[in-house]
């Protein structure tokens, strides 16, 4: 199954199974979001997966903060989508439409 065009959060990805869901994802062309609490073994770890900048973004954050979670959704939001037109443009969905969501700005 390819994840190409999909962009995949995985929070405590340093720890546990966080790796190897990493690379799975990884591996079937997902872009990763990744979290936890340090950020220097995120990026370790998305180092080793040799993800380029473009599919990758690693971000220490406190999950049990409910504003921290909602500040780190934005900044996925924020870092993969792409303007066309005026509207926000998202990767197909599992129908094969695209979505799209309308954009001030």
């Amino acid at each position: 199954m390819s994840l190409t065009n999909r962009v995949v959060a995985i929070a405590g990805a340093a720890g546990g199974l966080g790796p190897t869901v990493a690379r799975a994802f990884a591996n079937a062309g997902a872009t990763l979001a990744v979290a936890g609490r340090g950020e220097p073994d995120l990026v370790k770890l998305l180092d080793s997966l040799e993800l380029p900048e473009t599919r990758r973004m690693a971000t220490a954050v406190d999950l049990t903060d409910d504003a921290a979670t909602k500040r780190w959704a934005d900044a996925i939001v924020a870092r993969f989508r792409w303007r066309e037109r005026g509207r926000t443009r998202w990767p197909e969905s599992d129908e094969g439409r695209c979505c799209t969501a309308s954009s001030s700005g």
